[in-house]
């Protein structure tokens, strides 16, 4: 049989079928990945492409009421290693174990890896950061991280608390204002091409924390702390507190506690150590405790301090329990309340009647929080009337049957020595932007609690507890204290009160004809040198109110650290997510004029900020001039400014966006 030939125009038509075939499988691909797939595949393209880096921000400072520091963040260094220009594990390993103080096996294992960028140790400390840099070992970078420091280590510790690893507050200022002190991460987008190299960057500059401006006065904040920690020592008690406010305005002048911890090392800290017992202790405060009864008496006119009052001789009996003492006969009311009789205090709460007397308790802010600003702060523990036996009457009058914390009891007091109105404690006075601006002021709460006539009479009364009371021992001379002590008996093991172990106290204002400041001391367990509060905490009160009225400075000496780092990083700015790329090792500084040089500081009446001429700066230079004048930075590019908009001189409110070109 013949076969037929195949003509030309049938091959052409098979051609173009195929043809039309393979378009139209190409086009229908092409349509997939265009339409359907675009998403997934510009997401994947993305990855690859670009990497995207979070800047933390500055954190804020703590300041002291005259500005100076107590709390900043500088840069520290942390070591990464890129592993495709590290070499062999096992001897990189070798060469950093006794730097890093690590286990060398533990490195091999952590460079063994596929991915590209390892973090072996975060913020070490200076020593090893240039122990490190001058190993110059391929591969192995020191990048710059924001770390909280302390200059004035120990100094305040309770009051500032601490941050952890990643710079967020974990205790004190830095947990209650964290959010406020945090700032805002940037981020910097970095272009990479098919090998990897960074040619492009993009960034969003952090926007800095606001600083704390505190009520603590720094001189004032270093007495208090001797003084405490010489009269526990000297005591032998377990702890101690002391709390120094101004009863004017409500300010907390120093607020120490000891054993006391460098913020630091906080983790080398004991928890006890750490404990801030000035707001977070709650314990029965014993006699200071008299003021409220004594008080609540000459408001309502119950008595006055002339009063003769019958202490029969130390004993009283109230619903069956009988209530011992000194042996004192008939008093004056003024002389009852220096000897301390807990029969005249019963008698004054008894007057006043359960539910007056509950009335007083809560006007002073016995049973809540003052709400100082410290995270943490008691309560204290007052039992509702409806709730107190037949012999609450004769417990709560003298200090008993009632938990109260430092904080609160110094703020009743100051009360008194604010004549009779109640200011409310605080340890913040205001909250500052980075420009310096004003964000927040701290407007403290005030009450009437007693007349000024009835404060003016405790006054003098209180004066008689130093003058020839149980507190001769906190007596300031021509100062003319006033205050009362107190000593509570413990509760024991076996849910009695103890004979053997007491807490001591004394709470006062001095100079008593016109009160600068309120100031209480608190001691556990004393046993040297006696138990009482006028033995060993009016002491302490003394020396502390003399000192503050003292004219002598003191200078509290900064942190080594802080001194060390400015051989490594001499200005406080981290590194941004371009030079997270592309230093290794210590990077030189940009270029060798100081940052600050180039901020104009003048700010002229419309509340304006005059724009630096960046031109020729670097990328880190341009993030720290952003983050001093408060002008958010936008920046394209690698190298140096060649433009920038605004213009060099232009007057812009603070917080406008400063967009700059680098080549």
């Amino acid at each position: 049989m013949k076969r037929r030939r195949v003509t030309t125009h049938e091959r052409l038509a098979f051609v173009a079928a195929v043809l039309v075939v393979w378009l139209t499988g190409v086009g229908a691909r092409l349509v997939h990945l265009q339409v359907y797939s675009h998403d997934w595949y510009q997401e994947r393209a993305i990855r690859q492409q670009e990497r995207t880096v979070e800047v933390s921000p500055t954190r804020g400072r703590i300041l002291d009421r005259e500005g100076r520091e107590l709390a900043r963040s500088m840069e520290a260094k942390s070591v990464y290693v890129t592993i495709s220009e590290a070499g062999d594990p096992a001897t990189l390993a070798r060469a950093l174990a006794p730097v890093l103080e690590m286990d060398a096996k533990a490195l091999v294992e952590r460079l063994t890896t596929d991915r590209s960028f390892v973090l072996l140790k975060r913020k070490v400390d200076v020593e090893t950061a240039l122990k490190v840099a001058g190993m110059d070992l391929p591969g192995v970078e020191l990048v710059g991280e924001m770390k909280r420091v302390y200059p004035k280590r120990e100094l305040a510790s309770h009051i500032l608390g601490y941050c952890g690893v990643d710079e967020d507050g974990l205790s004190g200022l830095e947990l209650t204002y964290d959010e406020q002190v945090r700032g805002k991460a940037g981020r910097v987008v970095l272009t990479k091409d098919a090998r990897g190299s960074t040619y492009d960057a993009a960034e969003i500059a952090p926007t800095p924390g606001n600083d704390l401006q505190l009520t603590i006065d720094q001189v004032a904040q270093y007495r208090a702390e001797q003084a405490l920690a010489e009269g526990v020592k000297r005591t032998n008690a377990k702890w101690g507190t002391a709390i120094v406010v101004r009863p004017k305005t409500g300010e907390i002048v120093a607020l120490a506690n000891y054993p006391t911890f460098d913020p630091n090392a906080f983790s080398k800290a004991k928890p006890d150590a750490r404990r801030n017992r000035a707001i977070e202790y709650t314990f029965e405060p014993g006699s200071v405790f008299k003021i409220v009864p004594y008080s609540g008496c000459i408001e309502d006119g119950l008595v006055t301090p002339d009063t003769m009052v019958d202490c029969q001789y130390g004993s009283i009996t109230v619903a069956g329990r009988t209530v011992k003492d000194g042996s004192y006969g008939v008093l004056k009311v003024s002389d009852a309340l220096a000897v301390s009789s807990n029969v005249a205090a019963i008698k004054m709460g008894m007057k006043l009647g359960n539910e007056r007397l509950y009335e007083y308790i809560r006007r002073y802010g016995f049973g809540r929080k003052t709400g100082a600003g410290m995270p943490g702060e008691a309560s204290g523990l007052v039992s509702p009337v409806e709730k107190w036996g037949p012999t609450t009457i004769g417990s709560i009058p003298m200090g008993h049957e009632i938990g109260v914390t430092a904080i609160q009891e110094v703020a009743a007091m100051a009360a008194l020595a604010n004549g009779g109105t109640y200011v409310q404690p605080h340890i913040v006075r205001r909250v500052l932007a980075p420009t310096g601006q004003v964000v927040s002021e701290t407007q403290p709460e005030t009450r009437r609690v007693v007349s000024q006539a009835t404060a003016a009479a405790m006054a003098g009364m209180l004066e008689d507890v130093v003058l020839k009371g149980t507190a001769k021992h906190a007596n300031l001379g021509e100062l003319r204290a006033a205050g009362k002590t107190g000593t509570a008996q413990k509760i024991d093991a076996n849910g009695r009160y103890s004979h053997t172990k007491y807490l001591a106290s004394f709470c006062g204002f001095a100079p008593a004809d016109d009160p600068e400041y309120a100031c209480i001391v608190v001691l556990d367990e004393p046993t040297g040198g006696g138990h009482t509060g006028g033995a060993t905490a009016a002491p302490i009160f003394g020396q502390i109110l003399t000192e503050l009225f003292a004219d002598d400075t003191v200078v509290v000496a900064p942190n080594d650290e802080i001194a060390k780092a400015d051989v490594l990083a001499p200005r406080a700015a981290p590194m941004t997510g371009a030079e997270l790329a592309s230093v290794r090792r210590v990077a030189p500084a940009e270029d060798a004029r100081p940052v600050l040089d180039a901020v104009t500081t003048e700010y002229r009446g419309n509340g304006g900020v005059v724009v630096p001429d960046l031109s020729g700066r670097g990328l880190r230079s341009v993030m720290e001039i952003g983050s001093a004048t408060g002008l958010v930075v936008q920046a394209a590019g690698n190298g140096k400014v060649q433009s920038q908009a605004p213009a060099p001189g232009a007057v812009v409110p603070p917080g406008t966006t400063l967009q700059v070109t680098l080549r």
